[in-house]
């Protein structure tokens, strides 16, 4: 008896000892890691809603400067905490796949109603297929919580490319619905004066309609401005996880400009190596080539052993061992295995998929970025310059009465679609280094190899 009791001890030791982890934490910590690398801006948890309230009146006291708007983004966007969750998820499954099955315990009384005694069965069952099914079975989830994790940083990643466009969108149409008031308010200007000079016989009648269309033509596009100025500011709310009580204002400014397109082919090397949607690729073809051996090994995945007990009517007590085994005759598991070889070429397939995908989301954002430099260089340094001499010449001669207000009104026009179009240009350019940013998978600013923040 003492022999068969050391054995169960030893069982019951064997179990708990082996039982797994929760990892979330330092998931969370890996995820905190790489985003600050690639972002450089660290996200956090919502969790304290006291706090959170605290830390964005903080942020938007005194204007809210672009980074800023990233920091909020990385700490109060609904669907970045959402997807912070999932490596909580991704944890608890990695923990259960280090757990053993429970033990079975089977009890059996006999009460003959003879003279002779009782009969009593114990046995105690433990799973002998957790010895090869556990281990494949950690590296399954081991692998599925990298993917997670990896997805995680991408979604970080994302709502901090989204965070800069939309608030460079935003500070782009503040500028632009103030250089159209101000045209507007010029023209209003104007037509006063046309109307002024008609009276004492300066101007013609189709001065004056002419002059009146141009003041109608600037109240409706500045409307139009002022709308999409207002959709802009609302996906930029959104993004940042804010409500219309919230009072936003951006201190911003378009000043700097993001410097010439880096080497392609040292771009896409990083990329290549680091983008943290080709590691969740690649986590997931490794978890899939777990995920076959586990099949291949789960043939066998109902056997148990333990010690067994019984109680003799005659009073004699027998111990021995009880070896329980499902034979898989019918259910041999083949299918399962073909599934898993099936979904495993699949994520090979995938794979080569998002590598090609990136190849081409880098050539086709570096192009971007080197047209956006080619055309604001042209805008600010040849077109800009040539419309405001057009129009101080216009405005001269016109005010010497030497031209008539169409000539004017013209010249206006086309320096005001010159300075939309610079501006529109610089947000052209931000916006392509951002998404040139994205598809490399960090910063480009930072030599250090994507992929490597935690090292």
């Amino acid at each position: 008896m003492k022999v068969w009791s050391q054995f169960t001890l030893a069982l019951i030791v064997w179990v708990t000892a082996m039982g797994g982890a929760a990892l979330a934490e330092d998931a969370w910590e890996d995820v905190v890691s790489e985003s600050e690398a690639r972002v450089g801006t660290t996200p956090a948890r919502a969790e304290d809603p006291a706090a959170q309230q605290a830390m964005i009146g903080d942020l938007l006291e005194g204007g809210l400067a672009r980074e800023e708007a990233v920091e909020l983004a990385l700490r109060n966007n609904d669907g970045l905490q959402a997807a912070f969750a999932e490596l909580g998820i991704a944890a608890a499954d990695l923990e259960q796949a280090g757990l053993h099955t429970n033990p079975s315990l089977d009890f059996l009384a006999r009460f003959p109603g003879g003279e002779s005694g009782s009969e009593l069965e114990v046995e105690l069952l433990f799973s002998l297929a957790d010895i090869w099914l556990l281990g494949p079975r950690q590296e399954v989830e081991q692998a599925r919580l990298r993917q997670v994790a990896a997805q995680v940083v991408n979604d970080v990643l994302n709502t901090a490319a989204d965070t800069r466009m939309a608030y460079d969108h935003c500070l782009v149409l503040q500028l632009l619905v103030a250089q159209t008031a101000e045209t507007a308010a010029t023209i209003e200007k104007w037509r006063d004066q046309v109307y002024a000079r008609y009276e004492h016989g300066y101007s013609s009648e189709l001065e004056l309609s002419m002059a009146d269309a141009e003041v109608v033509a600037s109240e409706v596009g500045l409307a139009e401005m002022e709308a999409e100025q207002q959709v802009a500011r609302a996906r930029l709310r959104r993004l940042l996880g804010l409500t219309d009580e919230h009072k936003v204002s951006l201190v911003g400014s378009l000043a700097e400009a993001p410097p010439a397109p880096p080497d392609l082919h040292d771009v896409t090397r990083r990329a290549l190596a680091g983008r943290p949607d080709l590691q969740a690729a690649r986590a997931g073809l490794w978890a899939s080539d777990r995920a076959l051996l586990l099949q291949r090994k789960s043939r066998w995945e109902h056997v148990s052993l333990g010690p067994a007990y019984a109680h003799e009517p005659d009073g004699e007590d027998l111990w021995g061992v009880v070896l329980e085994v499902d034979l898989p005759l019918f259910d041999s598991n083949r299918a399962q295995e073909r599934r898993a070889a099936a979904e495993l070429g699949q994520a090979e397939r995938q794979v080569g998929a998002a590598e090609a995908m990136v190849r081409e989301q880098v050539v086709t954002a570096w192009e971007e970025l080197a047209l956006a430099h080619r055309r604001e260089s042209a805008l600010r340094e040849e077109l800009l310059p040539a419309r405001e001499r057009a129009f101080e010449h216009a405005e001269k001669y016109w005010r010497e009465m030497q031209l008539n207000m169409l000539y004017l009104l013209e010249a206006q026009r086309e320096l005001s679609d010159a300075r939309r179009q610079h501006l529109e240009a610089v947000y052209d350019l931000r916006r392509a280094w951002v998404e040139l940013e994205f598809a490399v998978g960090g910063r480009l600013t930072d030599d250090r190899p994507l992929g490597e923040a935690g090292d």
